[in-house]
């Protein structure tokens, strides 16, 4: 299955479920796709925020789930207090695991089986409701490495899908209407996303540089944003940006770009 044929029917059938264990079938299809050790989704809640409702949905062994909702995990979770702080995937092997409990966590984590490796994607909703897609690999590191550089991109494009509708299975699904891109901006935000500058955006769009100007300044305000950088990312987290998903894989893999291709070539006039 190709990738742009495998999103839209990710997208069907995230769409179509309406319990968690619809959306877990689903994270069992993305485990296997990726040839990863467990896909999992994280409500980002406390176990008395969820009452019946599991905490962490995938394919992660039920006992490391009771284990996590019993004790209260997600109180100490470290990965997830690291990704609460970042707005691109967070490798579990940066995330700092001096403390005693940061420890007991990822020790926890080895006797569940759940993955030598990982890494964990933040989700955010319409309106700032938070939550978090992980991969974890058993493999060695070089099979690590390219299982993330290859998949993360697409997981973290159908990630936004999977977390609308678990908000919206758990009724956590807000009542504000979600932004909406006017067809220009969004086409300017995704050929600034392809690297191009706004004289580019002009002639390819057949506008001029102040059209195109005050149409990425209208997708800022619309998504809440202060730079055309997050802009970006905003728009493409909420699938505004479809088309751009190459180009952004790149930006999600490496801040290494986001430092020296992006930014070099749009600070002059972001």
């Amino acid at each position: 299955m190709t990738d742009n044929t495998f999103l839209t029917y990710g997208r069907l059938e995230i769409e179509r479920a309406q319990t968690c264990d619809g959306i877990s079938r689903f994270l069992y299809d993305l485990r296997d796709r990726y040839q990863a050790a467990n896909v999992v989704y994280n409500m980002a809640k406390s176990a008395n925020q969820m009452g019946s409702l599991p905490i962490l949905v995938g394919t992660c062994d039920s006992s490391w789930v009771r284990q996590y909702h019993d004790e209260r995990l997600a109180e100490i979770d470290p990965i997830v207090r690291a990704a609460r702080h970042s707005m691109l995937p967070v490798e579990w092997k940066d995330v700092d695991q001096t403390s005693r409990a940061s420890r007991y966590f990822f020790s926890q984590l080895d006797r569940f089986n759940i993955g030598r490796y990982g890494v964990t994607i933040p989700l955010e909703g319409h309106t700032g409701e938070r939550g978090f897609l992980a991969m974890s690999h058993n493999g060695d590191e070089d099979d690590w490495h390219a299982c993330y550089h290859q998949h993360v991109p697409e997981l973290s494009y159908i990630g936004r899908y999977i977390h609308d509708r678990m908000l919206a299975i758990s009724g956590s699904a807000p009542s504000q209407q979600a932004p909406r891109l006017s067809r220009q901006s969004a086409a300017c935000l995704e050929l600034l996303a392809h690297g191009r500058d706004p004289a580019e955006i002009a002639y390819v769009l057949d506008l001029s540089i102040h059209t195109v100007r005050k149409h990425l300044n209208r997708a800022m305000a619309t998504l809440g944003c202060k730079t055309k950088m997050e802009a970006i990312l905003k728009a493409a987290r909420l699938g505004f940006l479809p088309n751009a998903i190459g180009f952004l894989s790149t930006m999600i893999v490496s801040s290494a770009i986001l430092d020296d291709i992006f930014v070099d070539r749009m600070m002059m006039w972001i």
